[in-house]
């Protein structure tokens, strides 16, 4: 029998149900979903494990919204290219959820270009999320590196 229970996660604590941005895969995913939307009888959705079973109409719903944010995201990519936006290093900061004087560090190391004004380092929007999409893939690696060294001491993993 499926939860019956509504899940509100509070997304103010709790930055594992944080929006972020939508990428390639999930817009093919509620693509593909979204070409079958009137045709299934339940929608049933996995949070932390738990399977909870939504109505059709709450199924179609959440598709549509997904295909809302996915237009948003799309075109708030085209606005950013258009323009490059610069940032200050406090905007940089909280977009990688670094400190100030971290991200100065990594500027002055040449891990992000930047340039001045006046006094003041500036640095391209793009040029972070491309610093941060690195770091990312870095963990990523590093972490498929520990789990199969796990694999491979049979640790249980």
């Amino acid at each position: 029998m499926p939860d019956k229970r509504p899940v509100t996660p509070d997304v103010t604590s709790d930055p594992s149900t944080r929006l972020t941005p939508i990428d390639a895969d999930t817009a093919a995913t509620v693509q593909r979903l979204n070409d079958v939307k009137g045709e299934f009888s339940a929608f049933t959705l996995t949070v932390k494990g738990r399977e909870i079973t939504l109505p059709p109409s709450v199924g179609a719903l959440a598709i549509e919204a997904l295909a809302h944010a996915i237009q948003a995201n799309e075109e708030a990519d085209q606005k950013s290219e258009a323009r490059e936006e610069e940032l200050t290093t406090t905007q940089a900061a909280g977009l990688l959820n670094v400190s100030r004087p971290h991200l100065v560090k990594l500027l002055k190391e040449g891990e992000i270009p930047y340039h001045k004004v006046g006094s003041h380092h500036r640095v391209r929007r793009s040029d972070v999320l491309t610093y941060k999409k690195a770091q990312r893939a870095q963990a990523e690696d590093a972490l498929q590196a520990l789990t199969d060294q796990a694999q491979e001491l049979d640790m249980g993993y």
